[in-house]
């Protein structure tokens, strides 16, 4: 996948350096991760060793949370077939749905290692899409960021700039299951999560979502009061496009490219899409504290279509 800029050894030594880990300590580790999935009659047998290294990055190069978060993952992934299925599908009709609502990770990385992630609503007035669709792209998103990407935290953005009350009141039985996604099943760590262009109508919104959050999440979460040009404050400004303060290239540029990029990686896509857990073979206490709230619980979705 060649959107995302190549990452420099300098770079790569920040990552591992926060964990103490090395190259060879990483493979090492990958080994006792492929090891481990051998020994679990109900996890899939997983050898690709590009994908469990940035997973195991992820879960800060911890081997017993990295077997947690592979256990809770393959587990979710079994209890809810429609979220991470027919993804070559989901990449047929992904151009369509980012002119609705776009999920996309910048190509540059931070001075200190961090990948910046944007998810911004583009047609607020005309906002038709089904809420399902909401969890299907943020999970498509993410799994291609593990297979493609080193980074090991995230800067999440979310431009609110064409978003309603009434966006947010029907997308709101939808957020819980983005935030368990985030936090229980995926080894995400963000950093930090600004909500930007935010009006006053849907700040009081924001703010009790907010306050559902996890402490540290919550702690981490920022409704940026300045305009939306002045992240480059806070963030890298060559990291971010213009909209955001930066010198890269302009959102849509870089929305369509990773569009485009993402074709590499169909295939991966589609045959990872049988890595589950048998769970007729689960144990019932196999050494793995799983707690997934309510996420595994399949859910009924609605259809947003407002005018």
């Amino acid at each position: 996948m060649d959107y995302l800029e190549p990452i420099t050894k300098e770079k790569l030594k920040i990552i591992y350096d926060e964990f103490g880990a090395t190259e060879e300590s990483l493979k090492n580790d990958v080994n006792i991760l492929m090891e481990w999935l051998e020994k679990q009659p109900h996890l899939p047998n997983v050898k690709d060793t590009e994908w469990l290294t940035h997973f195991l990055l992820c879960c800060k190069n911890s081997l017993e949370r990295a077997k947690q978060k592979l256990d809770a993952y393959f587990t979710t992934k079994a209890l809810n077939p429609s979220i991470f299925t027919k993804r070559k599908e989901m990449l047929a009709i992904a151009p369509s749905f980012s002119n609705l609502m776009c999920f996309l990770a910048l190509p540059k990385l931070t001075k200190d290692g961090k990948r910046v992630i944007v998810l911004k609503i583009f047609q607020g007035s005309t906002f038709n899409v089904t809420s399902e669709l909401l969890v299907n792209f943020a999970q498509l998103a993410y799994d291609i960021l593990m297979k493609v990407d080193s980074a090991s935290q995230y800067i999440m953005i979310f431009d609110m700039e064409n978003t309603t009350v009434q966006i947010m009141a029907v997308c709101f039985p939808v957020m819980k299951k983005l935030v368990d996604q985030i936090t229980k099943v995926n080894p995400l760590r963000i950093q930090n999560f600004y909500a930007v262009n935010v009006s006053s109508a849907v700040e009081p919104l924001i703010n009790f979502s907010i306050s559902l959050l996890s402490k540290k999440l919550a702690s981490r979460t920022v409704v940026w009061k300045k305009k939306a040009k002045d992240l480059a404050e806070v963030i890298d400004e060559e990291v971010l496009p213009a909209i955001y303060g930066g010198t890269e290239k302009p959102f849509e540029d870089l929305r369509d490219q990773f569009l485009e990029s993402t074709k590499s990686i169909g295939d991966w896509l589609e045959s990872a899409e049988a890595d589950i857990a048998d769970l007729s073979k689960k144990p019932t206490d196999n050494g793995v504290s799983i707690d997934i709230g309510d996420y595994g619980v399949e859910g009924t979705f609605r259809k947003i279509n407002l005018d």
